[in-house]
């Protein structure tokens, strides 16, 4: 019986050591989403990255760590220094929408670039929506569940005569109903001219998603013109007394065996 609980419990160690590794990760932009835009010299098709200057729109990384309960993100770009002043206030902070089932953009070509907002891939479970997205640094989010309220995409905000902007993007929740919880936010500048580690921190509970471990979670951020675009997956692993719950359940479960198999 020691042999086959020792055995259990080692193996219980091994699959929590081994979740430990996962419960971060970066989610490097690779995604480019949809028609590119439109300028002032009329329709573009071009596929890229970046509609506009990479200075003022890039989006180069979001980091995602769990602690606990908890979800932390820090969405990299360099829009976030000229967040405040950009384009007469049209030029926005965008929301956060998480999928709590995966994520599942359309990928039929490189890049994403055939995802929209009405293609039928990834659809978006919960928005988490700042209370100011424009003019101020820090302030507080606030949870919704997509059925209550109206997400408003890039189309919204702009025009093909005008403006510059990637079409028929996510980009902010227009809320109506009450919020599930809520969580600060807060513009980070870093040290570099380039302004490549300027960072917006996000977190949310996974509590209040009523998430189930074993599933992914997906994520969507840009700017209200969707100039640059990215998406990606996080995948949460059990806090430490979970698993530590389930260890001592496997062990149980192999004694209980064990001394069935000594009676016999």
């Amino acid at each position: 019986m020691n042999k086959l609980v020792n055995t259990m419990f080692l193996a219980t160690i091994l699959f929590f050591v081994t979740c430990g590794f996962s419960s971060a990760t970066t989610i490097i932009d690779e995604y480019w989403g949809g028609t590119p835009g439109y300028g002032n010299n009329g329709a573009d098709t071009n596929p890229k990255d970046i509609v506009g200057n990479d200075v003022d729109y890039d989006v180069s990384k979001i980091e995602v760590t769990q602690a606990g309960d908890t979800i932390n993100l820090k969405i990299y770009s360099r829009f976030l220094d000229d967040s405040r002043e950009l384009h007469n206030n049209l030029v926005q902070l965008g929301d956060l929408f998480i999928s709590t089932d995966g994520w599942d953009p359309v990928s039929t070509s490189s890049n994403y670039t055939n995802d929209t907002a009405s293609a039928a891939g990834e659809d978006w479970e919960y928005a988490l929506v700042l209370d100011n997205h424009i003019g101020t640094t820090s302030g507080t989010t606030s949870l919704y569940n997509i059925e209550d309220g109206t997400i408003l995409l890039s189309d919204y905000y702009f025009d093909s005569t005008n403006y510059e902007y990637r079409k028929d993007q996510e980009v902010r929740f227009d809320a109506n109903g009450a919020a599930i919880d809520t969580s600060p936010w807060s513009i980070n500048f870093g040290t570099t001219d380039a302004d490549t580690d300027d960072y917006l921190s996000l977190a949310f509970s996974l509590a209040d998603l009523g998430f189930s471990f074993g599933q992914e979670l997906g994520f969507h951020w840009t700017m209200t013109c969707a100039n640059d675009v990215i998406e990606g997956a996080f995948k949460p692993v059990p806090e430490p007394a979970t698993m530590l719950l389930f260890g001592t359940g496997l062990i149980g479960l192999a004694g209980l065996t064990a001394r069935r198999r000594n009676k016999k």
